[in-house]
């Protein structure tokens, strides 16, 4: 029988997956009081995703080769939804925004049958109850505890009610602000579904050659263990806010595109300078100094004809209050409605050099993700 080049390759990948970590076995210098991480490291994993979201045929082939392979599966939905008010345990109601504005919040669901391999026991409790984990930045900013009530427009447009069941801290529930079940997910909007994992105690070749058979579409992307920190990194929505602000947003047009930004916080953080090589630009205050700093130093280097200006003009730009559209992103806002992205050369690529001192410089390139933003730099540090 003749086997493709790609089972091939697929297949010696397995290879490189880690074994499990076996019970008996002691991490050196471990103490009783170390934390353990989720039960989900204990198994062999993979990763499937695709730009903005799965295709139903593809969730459909996952779950079909799943269940005839006795595999576990979990699937992971995100959305941007508008928070608008808090309902507190001693009774009294905020209103978070000036009217017809939401505050922007990123929410991630799991099917909480199996959320305790990802997340542990605690948080998974919380997900069968039908109540919501919030991330420890969003709740100290803003004052949550647990019993509180937050009203959400959901993506159906509809406002409803989530009850706070428990706070920890970010990394314990991967950089999202709210975690929830994907049941309570449906009844906000959330249908999207991310990502998938699945996962044994052993993956074998017959699992790559069985989605390689099923999954026809080239936009799939399988990542194990060691995959899974590809691509240049960029803030999550909490530790964006910490930095940039967090501020309230209503639709401009009908399609839900173009927003308005609070114009409390677009007079305070947007401004406009004239920059080297690009001319008239628009961003966040913050940008002036890495920006500024890359655009001399490409000057200094002689690379200042491998960005377009004509481009810049024409397609590209910094503060752009909008939603993110070229993919199936979630209702999520693009970064440049805080004007900490910049696309210049928006028909051409960049120079290989060009990359690296905005990398220097503290920006992250679109390029490498998993959905490829070439023109794309945004600032992740400064």
């Amino acid at each position: 029988m003749r086997v493709s080049k790609k089972i091939i390759i697929l297949f010696v990948g397995l290879l490189f997956l880690p074994m499990p970590a076996l019970a008996s076995e002691k991490l050196e210098n471990e103490t009783p009081t170390k934390k353990v991480g989720p039960a989900i490291n204990n198994y062999e994993k993979i990763d499937i995703i695709q730009s903005g979201s799965l295709y139903t045929s593809v969730i459909n082939a996952v779950a079909d080769i799943s269940q005839r392979l006795e595999l576990k599966i979990a699937y992971f939905g995100r959305a941007t939804l508008g928070m608008v008010e808090i309902h507190r345990v001693n009774g009294k109601m905020d209103n978070l925004t000036k009217e017809n504005y939401s505050i922007p919040i990123s929410v991630f669901t799991v099917n909480n049958t199996v959320s305790d391999y990802f997340y542990g026991k605690e948080v998974s409790q919380v997900l069968l109850s039908d109540k919501a984990v919030v991330s420890k930045i969003t709740s100290e900013r803003h004052m949550l505890e647990v019993g509180d009530e937050i009203i959400l427009i959901s993506a159906l447009g509809n406002k409803e009610k989530l009850e706070v069941g428990l706070i920890v801290p970010d990394e314990d529930i991967n950089w999202t602000e709210i975690l929830i079940s994907r049941n309570i997910g449906n009844d906000f909007g959330i249908f999207r579904v991310k990502k998938i994992t699945i996962w044994a105690k052993r993956l074998d070749e017959r699992i790559f050659i069985e989605l390689y058979k099923n999954i026809k579409t080239k936009k799939i992307q399988y990542l194990k263990k060691t995959d899974t920190n590809k691509g240049d990194w960029i803030l999550p929505a909490s530790l964006l806010k910490n930095k940039f602000g967090e501020f309230g947003v209503k639709d401009k047009d009908a399609g839900g595109k173009w927003l308005i930004v609070d114009p409390d916080w677009k007079a305070s953080n947007i401004e406009t300078k004239n920059l080297p090589i690009i001319g008239t630009t628009t961003c966040n205050k913050l940008m002036w100094e890495p920006l500024i700093g890359a655009l001399k130093q490409i000057q200094e280097e002689g690379l200042s004809h491998t960005l377009s200006k004509d481009d810049y003009y024409k397609n590209g730009g910094c503060y752009a209050p909008r939603r993110i559209t070229r993919v199936n992103a979630g209702g999520a806002i693009s970064r440049h409605t805080w004007g900490i992205a910049i696309d210049i050369n928006t028909k051409s690529t960049y120079h290989p050099r060009v990359i690296e001192i905005f990398n220097e410089w503290g920006f992250a390139w679109g390029g490498t993700w998993t959905s490829p933003d070439p023109m794309h730099f945004e600032l992740r540090d400064y």
